[in-house]
């Protein structure tokens, strides 16, 4: 019966749609485990249940709750990108933009490919007047996934403040460009 009861749980984690349930489902996973003795594997568990109860915090505009528990799940495991980013996007939603610079970091130390990390870098490098480092981030954002059209617009309001006006205005047009290549393809979608 212990068996099934972890498959179950373990079901609930790979395919549940709700993310309170899995949070929930991990939570119990996680109880399990520690009640085992294996603490990593515990620890992993805790750590999607705090991030998925985040994650549906913020969707509810709970945003003190949702910046605990996204430290609870930094604190049982901090090797999760997905995670350090999360809370990067809510730091910013809260005005922390030192700790929000902090957590994109940390996303890109986790991994180096996560493009929309390196454009938050920029965002706010380019708000404490790095523009220099803010260009760098949007630089290696764009070599990492060259259809984003977030990255192109804020490189060309970076670019324009840096006085580089044809740079600007090549960002603004491929932004449109990309922009109306989504609305195209959408439209032939339907």
């Amino acid at each position: 019966e212990y068996g099934k009861a972890t498959e179950d749980f373990l079901n609930v984690v790979r395919y549940g749609g709700d993310l309170t349930l899995k949070g929930q489902a991990c939570y119990n996973l996680g109880e399990l485990k520690r009640q085992q003795g294996d603490q990593k594997q515990s620890s992993s568990y805790f750590a999607q249940a705090f991030f998925y109860r985040g994650t549906v915090e913020v969707g509810r505009n709970e945003t003190n709750q949702a910046l605990a528990d996204f430290d609870k799940s930094v604190e049982f495991d901090s090797s999760s990108p997905q995670t350090f980013y999360n809370r990067g996007l809510l730091k910013v939603l809260m005005h922390d933009n030192a700790g929000a610079l902090q957590d994109f970091t940390n996303t890109i130390a986790l991994n180096p490919e996560y493009s929309d990390a390196y454009n938050e870098c920029g965002a706010i490098k380019a708000k404490y007047g790095d523009l220099d480092g803010a260009l760098q981030c949007f630089d290696r954002a764009i070599k990492l996934n060259s259809n984003s059209v977030a990255v192109y617009i804020n490189r060309a309001i970076a670019r324009k403040q840096k006085g580089d006006m044809a740079g600007a205005s090549a960002d603004q047009n491929k932004a449109l460009q990309l922009n109306s290549q989504r609305k195209s393809s959408k439209e032939q979608a339907y």
